[in-house]
């Protein structure tokens, strides 16, 4: 009978070893597949922020290459408009210096004519002068 008990317990123990051996390899296959399933997962999710990096790093590079031809044509336009400006400034200097040169001619003009009206008047007044002294000596020099 001992025998029998002992034969009905390590049967006992035996078929629940087996059944707790089953329960973790089911449990353990369970799990594995779990994580297997949330590698893959993990996986496609990280090729997708990879790809979305690689996408945005291409965007920033396209709109960094428009910023920089954006900026490289203001650039172009602000020195067209520096240049024009600078070409209107010499032209104006050209018209102003044109202008006061013009004026200064005329001055010129003006004071060496005044200066020869000014010598004839002189030299007649200088003539009428001379022309009465001499009378003047000849009525003396008659009278005498």
């Amino acid at each position: 009978m001992l025998l029998e008990e002992q034969k009905q317990i390590n049967e006992y123990d035996y078929k629940k070893m087996i059944d707790n051996f089953d329960l973790e390899a089911r449990h353990t296959k369970i799990l594995k597949d779990i994580k297997d399933k949330w590698h893959s997962l993990s996986a496609l999710h990280d090729e997708k922020v990879q790809n979305m990096k690689i996408l945005t790093e291409k965007m920033y590079k396209k709109k960094d290459r428009e910023l920089k031809k954006k900026l490289i044509r203001k650039e172009e336009i602000i020195k067209k408009q520096l240049e024009m400006r600078k070409t209107m400034r010499e032209e104006e200097k050209k018209k102003r210096e044109a202008i006061t040169k013009k004026k200064v001619d005329d001055v010129y003009k003006n004071l060496s004519e005044f200066k020869n009206i000014e010598e004839e008047k002189r030299l007649i007044l200088e003539k009428e002068t001379f022309d009465k002294c001499n009378l003047i000596y000849y009525i003396m020099q008659y009278k005498l």
